[in-house]
């Protein structure tokens, strides 16, 4: 294929994914939720400066637990080089879509200019979106249990996504700890991800990762280290970025009048956890909206008051890290031109992170 053809279907790939997010926005949530826009944005606009600012300091607040995640992943990290990493990274999966795997070059690019090396970035790659993705898909099942300890389980979206991520994440988790376990497990699970990625890449029409079999060999030494000196940052990590996430949507629909209880918030951002995993459009726009609107509509909440809240969560969460990642960006681009100080010796700063001396093959995994 000719680079003009992939150039085209790369761009006609982004109109379509532009274009499906917009149908889902402008037709489908109002149609789903059974409002309309106007409405939404009457609702919207009855926010106060003072509890606008509320919820940006959650939001804040939930984009520095998660640097305390990759501080985990890449001993020796900043946190400011962290929080820089997460919004630049984030705000380009959010404008692109299959945007994962552009954020993960630019995250790069960025590492690489601190001193990474390509095989430590490779491996705080593999385990940070691993601790992500099981994460995301534990929250369905303690989002049932919650709704069990209130008695309301009635919805059978609530049912259904809970019982299919819990299925998943058994397989992920049972996945990742035969592959650390021996060398023997490490390649049969290497061999099923080969198979799962070459089919899943054929779908999305994307070059398929090469080498994760061999890969899973090289660095189940290194990961499973990784994993025994940072699960308990990992884990801590991830649960405050997503309970600071949960309260950021109660707080919106809170303060728009909602009465919905924790538990039914807890669905209904379970839900948006497992939705943000669709590529088919930027960060699941649209996709996210309808599901999590058809959530906690189903589970009580007034259809205007849960337009209202949802956009306004996701204006923060989605909305807000493009310009905050521009400006991350920015802010980078400018530090990497200036000149690094040397030693006392004359010879140029070393890295801050130790080599494992371990080679892989660059892949493509999913972003946050």
């Amino acid at each position: 294929m000719s680079p003009t053809h992939r150039t085209y279907r790369s761009l006609a790939r982004a109109v379509g994914s532009a274009v499906l997010a917009a149908i889902m926005l402008g037709l489908v949530l109002p149609r789903a939720a059974g409002v309309g826009w106007q409405a939404a944005l009457d609702a919207m606009s009855g926010l106060t400066l003072v509890q606008l600012t509320g919820l940006g300091l959650i939001w804040m607040a939930g984009i520095w637990a998660h640097s305390f995640v990759l501080r985990a992943g890449l001993p020796g990290l900043s946190s400011r080089n962290a929080v820089v990493l997460n919004l630049s990274g984030s705000a380009v999966s959010n404008l692109v879509p299959c945007g994962g795997a552009l954020g993960i070059g630019l995250n790069y690019a960025m590492c690489s200019s601190w001193g990474v090396t390509s095989t430590e970035f490779t491996l705080y790659t593999l385990v940070t979106n691993l601790w992500n993705v099981l994460t995301k898909l534990s929250l369905p099942t303690v989002a049932l249990l919650a709704m069990m300890a209130v008695g309301n389980v009635t919805a059978p979206m609530v049912v259904a996504t809970s019982l299919g991520a819990l299925a998943l994440l058994v397989g992920l988790a049972g996945g990742a700890c035969a592959a650390v376990a021996n060398d023997r497990a490490a390649l049969r699970v290497g061999a099923v991800a080969d198979r799962v990625a070459g089919v899943t890449c054929r779908l999305v029409r994307r070059g398929r990762p090469r080498g994760i079999q061999g890969f899973l060999c090289d660095v189940r030494h290194d990961g499973r280290t990784v994993m025994r000196r940072g699960w308990r940052k990992l884990t801590l990590g991830m649960l405050c970025y997503s309970a600071l996430q949960a309260l950021l949507l109660w707080a919106a629909l809170s303060m728009l009048g909602s009465t919905l209880g924790p538990a039914q918030i807890l669905a209904g951002y379970a839900a948006e956890r497992v939705l943000s995993i669709a590529v088919l459009t930027p960060g699941g726009a649209g996709l996210v909206e309808v599901g999590m609107t058809a959530v906690l509509v189903g589970l009580g909440g007034d259809p205007v008051i849960t337009v209202a809240g949802v956009l306004v969560y996701r204006a923060f969460v989605f909305g807000l890290e493009i310009p905050a990642g521009a400006a991350a960006l920015a802010w980078w681009s400018r530090s990497s031109r200036l000149p690094r100080p040397s030693r006392a010796d004359g010879s140029p700063p070393q890295s801050r992170c130790v080599s494992t001396g371990w080679h892989l093959e660059w892949t493509r995994l999913p972003g946050r």
